[in-house]
Parts: C-alpha cells; sequence; structure tokens
C-alpha cells in the first residue's frame, strides 16, 4: 500500500503490546490469527510503513513531531527494541520486547 497526501497516523497510544499492533497492522489478522484470510487484507501495510506509522506518525498525531517519531540527536525517544529485525521477521507475534524508551532525549552514541 503506497500512501500519499495528507499524514496518516496509527494511534500514539498503545492499547496492547507493540508486537500484537505490528502483526495486526502488517497481517490483518488478530492476535489468535481471525479471521481467516485477514480483515480486509487488501489494507495490509508492509513493516516499514506500519512502523512508521506508529512512530513518526503517531508523533504527528500528538502535534510533536518535531520532538518526536524520528531517531535524530536531540529528539525524544519513545520506542522498543525488539530481540529480531520486525522487516525480516516471519512470525510478528514471536518477537520480543527487549528494552523500552520513554521520553530520553537521544545523544550521538545511542544513534
Amino acid at each position: 500500500m503506497e500512501l500519499c497526501g495528507p499524514h496518516v497516523a496509527i494511534s500514539p497510544v498503545m492499547l496492547r503490546p507493540s508486537d500484537i499492533e505490528l502483526h495486526t497492522a502488517v497481517k490483518r489478522l488478530s492476535s489468535d490469527l481471525q479471521p481467516a484470510g485477514g480483515f480486509r487484507p487488501e489494507e495490509a501495510l508492509e513493516v516499514e510503513t506500519a512502523l512508521s506509522l506508529f512512530t513518526h506518525g503517531g508523533a504527528y498525531a500528538e502535534f510533536a513531531e518535531k520532538e518526536k517519531g524520528l531517531l535524530c540527536e536531540g529528539g525524544l525517544a519513545d520506542f522498543v527494541v525488539f530481540d529480531e529485525d520486525p522487516s525480516t521477521c516471519d512470525d510478528l507475534l514471536a518477537l520480543t520486547v527487549q528494552e523500552t524508551l520513554h521520553q530520553e532525549a537521544l545523544q550521538g552514541s545511542l544513534l
């Protein structure tokens, strides 16, 4: 799916663990793999697109895109570190969150 036009965001407030939210956006299935074939599978997102919507899109939705949403020196970090690269992982539900950073100012050594 190619995004164009106005900014699109997925809520910056996560109601479920981030691996489930990512799985749902990419696979269009619930965490118990329902419905069969996915809910509106034509609306499935690429992993990179979903991650952008959760990060930069979420920051935009809360009018904080100049401080959050991108990894840059001096920016505020709100993100999780997974045990595997989501873009190459076959089972997004098997991802494990290794660390969570919330509103920490990024320094050059972290980039």
